[in-house]
C-alpha cells in the first residue's frame, strides 16, 4: 500500500471513530434515540393564533372520543405552560393534524 493508501486508510478510520463513540475499551455504534410515539397538530386559538407541530401521544388517537381528548391534553399542555410564562393562552377553536 502506498501513501495515498495508508491517508485513505486513515481517513476511513477516522470517519468511523467519529461515527461511533467509545465504550470503555468498545467501541458500540450510536443508537437512534427512541422517542414515544407522537402526532403533530397544528392549534388554531379563538385569537388567530396558531401554534404549529405540536406533539400529542399517539396512544390518544385510539381513544373512542380522541378528538376531545386530544383538544383536553392540549389545553392541559397550555394551562402549564401559561402557569410557568404568566401569560395564559387564548381557547382553542380547533386543532388539525399535521399530514
Amino acid at each position: 500500500m502506498g501513501k495515498a493508501g495508508a491517508l485513505l486508510a486513515l481517513a476511513l478510520a477516522r470517519v468511523i471513530a467519529w461515527r461511533l463513540r467509545r465504550k470503555g475499551d468498545v467501541c458500540v455504534p450510536k443508537k437512534p434515540s427512541r422517542k414515544p410515539e407522537t402526532v403533530l397538530f397544528n392549534v388554531i386559538y379563538e385569537d388567530g393564533t396558531v401554534s404549529s407541530n405540536r406533539r400529542v401521544p399517539a396512544s390518544l388517537l385510539a381513544e373512542f372520543d380522541s378528538k376531545a381528548q386530544i383538544q383536553a391534553f392540549l389545553e392541559q399542555q397550555d394551562r402549564e405552560i401559561g402557569e410557568r410564562s404568566g401569560r395564559p393562552r387564548a381557547s382553542i377553536s380547533r386543532v388539525e393534524r399535521v399530514r
